[in-house]
């Protein structure tokens, strides 16, 4: 198949993105996930294909749509003055970019061609050889860790996360650069697992991490999606988190905004 005719089912592009890795960035949304986290930020990826024209009013998204990687290589061309000044680029995040990875992986090298910056946010619950084959495409990972208790892990993603830890220590030794992301809830992976997770980083010397607070502005997409209400969780105060963040430092890891 040509490189200009591969397509990826995506459902966002969103441009001038500051938290999606370094400088100004453009990311682009795919479609699909493996995990179904009950506090997900995006619950469009998880949604099943549907185009009705009110999804962009409701949510501020777009429909769930395919696009040619031609067409995702403009939208990201559009942004180039800015990875120059800014030491940005290019960040496929989700849902699991592991799911469509021919799409993915022309995309990157595009890009690579062209020497911007790519980025690609995991959870990391795939074959390694899908990690494997987008390795030498990727600048950045942005590695999603929610749990390392292999039972907590199963009970909220509804997944095991034996494969995702195992895929997190070979990109590890395997010399990529990595950013260990995880999102912070309350009564589920703070306190203990918290500490679980950051003994682990420091164990196979992973030691830049990113704490992504919960938030609630995802709760209205959800309804309008779905139908229904969301399980919510609490917010934290400024003060927990603050004590989060204290806790990478004294683990001897590095906190990256």
């Amino acid at each position: 198949m040509q490189q200009n005719r591969i397509k990826g089912k995506i459902f966002d592009i969103q441009h001038f993105c500051y938290q999606d890795g370094p400088g100004i960035r453009t990311t682009i949304f795919l479609h699909g996930c493996p995990l179904r986290c009950p506090w997900c930020h995006n619950p469009e990826c998880q949604a099943d294909d549907f185009n009705n024209t009110g999804l962009k009013e409701k949510t501020g998204r777009n429909a769930i749509r395919e696009i040619h990687v031609d067409e995702a290589l403009k939208a990201v061309l559009e942004d180039k003055d800015f990875y120059r000044e800014s030491g940005g680029g290019v960040t496929i995040s989700g849902g699991e970019p592991m799911l469509q990875t021919d799409f993915v992986c022309s995309l990157l090298d595009r890009c690579s061609e062209l020497q911007i910056h790519t980025a690609i946010e995991t959870t990391g619950f795939c074959d390694w050889k899908h990690l494997d084959l987008l390795a030498p495409h990727t600048d950045l990972f942005l590695f999603d860790l929610k749990l390392v208790s292999p039972t907590m892990h199963s009970k909220w993603t509804g997944v095991d996360n034996a494969v995702i830890l195992d895929n997190l220590v070979k990109l590890k030794t395997a010399g990529q650069e990595i950013i260990v992301r995880t999102p912070l809830i309350a009564g589920v992976n703070d306190h203990e697992e918290f500490a679980g997770i950051l003994t682990f980083l420091r164990r196979y010397e992973l030691t830049r991490m990113t704490i992504i607070p919960y938030h609630e502005l995802w709760v209205a997409k959800f309804r309008s999606i779905y139908g229904k209400e969301p399980q919510r969780f609490r917010v934290m105060k400024e003060t927990e988190l603050n004590m989060h963040r204290q806790m990478v430092l004294e683990y001897g890891l590095q906190l990256i905004d």
